[in-house]
């Protein structure tokens, strides 16, 4: 019986992470493909459209552009979370639990949270 469950929870596990991964496939297999190929796979498989995107001037300010604001991003975000993280953990104050709650709260759908409501 623990048998049948260990290769019933490995096939779960297999379906999810298929169904997790190949849409990842399918985008390399649609970069690689010729253009207007409308076979499962193709016949052949080629690096020109990559070729056309690195041969455009646009795409590294684009690349650059991406990287700078994704950087200042992450650092704004350490900037406060790091100091709010530290007072939620080791300061004691009024309200704490109340503070973490906040920001447990966006993590739940928001039919988790108002369901209980209506059927009150």
């Amino acid at each position: 019986m623990k048998r049948l469950e260990n290769i019933l929870t490995f096939l779960g596990y297999l379906f999810f992470g298929l169904f997790l991964f190949v849409p990842f496939i399918w985008g390399l297999r649609t970069s690689l493909a010729p253009s207007f190929d409308q076979q499962l796979l193709p016949v052949r498989y080629t690096l020109e459209h990559y070729r056309i995107i690195l041969q455009r001037a646009e795409f590294y300010q684009y690349a650059l552009n991406s990287l700078i604001i994704s950087t200042a991003s992450i650092a704004g975000v350490l900037f406060v979370a790091m100091p709010g993280g530290y007072a939620l953990a080791r300061l004691r104050f009024r309200g704490k639990r109340f503070g973490g709650l906040l920001l447990i709260l966006p993590l739940l759908p928001p039919e988790a949270v108002l369901l209980p409501l209506v059927l009150y």
